[in-house]
């Protein structure tokens, strides 16, 4: 994530990058054109994760991290562990 001119977050160039290829590689994949449906955009402590409903009813889950939101020099994988163990095993979310 990063500001815009208005300080408003608006997805990376990464971010946009990987929006562009989901229809790309699900074509390259069933080897027919495919259009999957647009991400479920869910705010998070952390950022924001972006869900996928991929053909078959299985999910790519993309997790976003806002560097505004992370304390500077904390880990990822210490984060994410965090988030799965306060929100998904306590909350069952």
């Amino acid at each position: 994530m990063e500001e815009d001119d208005n300080n408003e977050q608006v997805p990376n160039k990464f971010v946009q990058q990987l929006l562009g290829v989901v229809d790309r590689a699900a074509t390259a994949i069933h080897q027919c054109p495919m259009k999957i449906p647009p991400p479920f955009k869910t705010p998070t402590p952390y950022g924001g994760r972006l869900t996928w409903v991929l053909p078959g009813g299985n999910f790519l889950i993309a997790h976003i991290k806002d560097k505004t939101k992370i304390r500077h020099k904390k880990r990822w994988s210490q984060v994410m562990y965090m988030y799965y163990l306060l929100g998904y095993r306590i909350f069952g979310d």
